[in-house]
């Protein structure tokens, strides 16, 4: 029996792992004992769903930084800054630089490591792991003595330090398979080492070699997991009984408007937004009738949209469940809210947003996208404007590519939006590149493709003694 320890630190993580076909055929191996490690164990219906006789489900604590790894963390970030050029680093390292040119002093104790940030930052983070202590955790690798151990973040949330510092020391084989399509061109620190990364697309693997550092060896890419439910059009919701369970008309048009979490969407004031274009609808501004769903991002909150409640023709939905963690609610999916979510990207005509990942969702069923580039205050600087994301490494290559377009102002907005509603196909050869180039492959197989990419990091795992 191999043992294969997992941790999840989030539960939106948690959702695209364990009910992806990753999850399924990790289990379906009858000599493979998973141990996952989740702060999610504290809830009680977590645990009922998931754990079993070879599916054992540990606690993973919070972990809170003392003194000494905080300096190294910083450390560790300066190395890595220094000597990136990712213009998404570039734009977040120049907004933090003006948010800090008020202080004097902290210009100042800046000054005090500048000579120190020259050494790499795998040296900072071993540096910083000696101020770690974690028994649980401890006791947990020699309770279960894993082969290998598979980080969904890569040690950005540091919820998985304490992790990944004993699987090192123990000399443990480590995979890295959670990340996102931003996570190696817009973080301030690097992932710390593994043995092996798996990422969505080709884009990304260049960028684990040249900005993380990894290897061409040791990065493999298997597409997106959880938009395997994208594939199989015999599961889509007949269009009737999609809008009457919004209540909606089927026969009219459907504009969908994605909002970001809670600090990005105040920028441009989404809610604005949405009542602007709602106004516009029913002035006819669009060519014939269409309604209006509101999609909440998982971080966005319901309390400003309230003001547009009870309007025909407007929907305002966050279709998630939610866990406790750690005495907070954390968003999770299960499988109806990932077929609600395809439902909601076939049966749409144009979908809105701020630079959010549904951007490649939307391209995946051919629908058009506007990202709305422009915020409520007309003035606010650059580096703290909702403009700033059209300069993002993994967004500008996703404007690029032509697929999707980018409104500068409300009236580009709507103006934009008609003119997808009447030329849907205007951007197609675009988005089908899009797809190409950040999804792999959709064909209901990703999940798959990266359950025997861990399988394949286990067989060369040395087993453990």
């Amino acid at each position: 029996m191999r043992t294969l320890c997992m941790t999840l630190p989030g539960g939106s993580i948690a959702s695209f792992i364990l009910r992806s076909s990753t999850f399924d055929v990790l289990k379906s191996q009858p000599n493979l004992r998973i141990v996952i490690l989740t702060p999610l164990i504290q809830d009680e219906e977590f645990v009922k769903e998931f754990a079993s006789e070879r599916v054992i489900i540990e606690d993973l604590p919070l972990h809170q930084p003392s003194w000494g790894e905080s300096l190294a963390l910083r450390l560790a970030r300066e190395s890595f800054v220094r000597k990136t050029d990712a213009s998404t680093i570039q734009i977040r390292l120049a907004a933090a630089a003006s948010a800090r040119s008020r202080n004097p002093l902290r210009r100042i104790a800046g000054l005090n490591i500048k000579l120190l940030r020259y050494l790499p930052p795998a040296f900072w983070y071993r540096v910083g792991d000696l101020f770690v202590r974690e028994d649980l955790i401890r006791s947990i690798f020699v309770r279960y003595a894993p082969d290998l151990v598979v980080s969904m973040k890569g040690g950005l949330q540091l919820w998985e330090v304490p992790v990944l510092k004993e699987a090192r020391q123990r000399h443990i084989s480590t995979a890295v398979i959670g990340l996102s399509w931003d996570n190696l061109t817009t973080k301030l620190l690097p992932l710390r080492p593994a043995d092996h990364l798996v990422v969505w697309n080709n884009q990304m693997k260049y960028e684990a070699m040249s900005i993380q550092g990894y290897r061409e060896e040791q990065v493999s890419v298997c597409g997106i997991p959880h938009f395997d439910y994208y594939h199989d059009a015999s599961r889509r919701t007949p269009r009737e009984v999609f809008f009457r369970r919004l209540g909606l008309d089927p026969s009219q048009r459907l504009i969908v408007v994605a909002t970001n979490h809670d600090h990005a969407s105040r920028e441009c004031r989404m809610e604005g937004l949405v009542e602007s274009l709602y106004e516009a609808a029913q002035k006819g501004n669009f060519g014939g009738p269409v309604q209006v769903l509101v999609r909440l991002h998982p971080r966005d909150e319901p309390a400003p949209y309230r003001s547009l409640g009870n309007r025909p023709g407007l929907v305002i939905e966050k279709p998630f469940h939610s866990w406790t963690m750690c005495g907070r609610k954390e968003v999770c999916y299960d499988q109806e809210d990932f077929l609600h979510l395809a439902d909601t990207l076939y049966h749409a005509d144009i979908f809105v947003n701020v630079f959010s990942t549904i951007m490649i969702e939307a391209c995946i069923f051919d629908k058009p996208v506007i990202n709305a580039a422009f915020d409520n205050d007309v003035n606010r600087p650059y580096l703290f404007s909702a403009r700033r994301f059209t300069g993002y490494t993994h967004i500008k290559r996703i404007i690029d590519t032509g697929g999707v377009r980018v409104a500068h102002t409300l009236d580009e907005l709507i103006a934009l939006v008609r003119f997808a509603l009447e030329h849907p196909d205007a951007d197609r050869e675009g988005r089908r590149r899009i797809v190409e180039e950040n999804c792999y492959r959709v064909d209901g197989r990703s999940g798959e493709r990266q359950a025997h990419l861990i399988l394949r990091c286990l067989e060369r795992a040395a087993p453990r003694p």
